[in-house]
């Protein structure tokens, strides 16, 4: 069966940048680890390239939570699931049932995490520390989850070249 050119077109978008930003994640990752775990201190004391590493990877950490959410909307529609009336909570756990999303109940921790970091992070060394150190944390558990994801739908979904 020939799926609509627009679910072909969401499906392939949503593979192709989740791929990249998964990259951009790691890169990130890797040049804050060093920084990690941070005090309120080391906060205080981040020089100009390690606070714009810091605020690039909260930034990538964010966006990675919203490819998540589009990643999993297109793995349903590989597996022809339905979609209709989803809340972000249904979409998590069939997600997880069809063997695209690891861990639900991770992918809310994420979210939350995400949605704290983005409020607390500019507010005090004390408040910035928590939030740096719990999307780090996170972020490389979303990198995980989204590659497995990426993998999933890549044994269901394999890229066809275009004519």
């Amino acid at each position: 069966m020939s799926r609509p050119a627009r679910e072909t077109e969401f499906i392939e978008s949503a593979i192709a940048s989740t791929g990249r930003l998964t990259d951009g994640l790691e890169r990130s990752l890797a040049a804050v680890r060093p920084l990690v775990p941070i005090s309120p201190a080391g906060v205080a004391r981040m020089s100009p390239a390690e606070a714009d590493a810091v605020d690039l990877l909260l930034k990538r950490f964010e966006t990675a939570f919203e490819a998540g959410r589009r990643l999993f909307r297109a793995a349903l529609l590989v597996w022809d699931e339905p979609q209709d009336g989803l809340t972000f909570i249904d979409l998590l756990n069939r997600a997880e049932k069809i063997g695209v999303l690891q861990s639900a109940n991770l992918w809310r921790d994420i979210g939350r995490t995400r949605n704290s970091v983005v409020h607390e992070y500019a507010m005090n060394p004390d408040d910035a520390a928590v939030a740096i150190n719990a999307a780090h944390a996170h972020a490389g558990a979303a990198l995980e989850l989204l590659r497995q994801a990426l993998a999933a739908i890549a044994q269901r979904y394999p890229a066809e070249p275009s004519s």
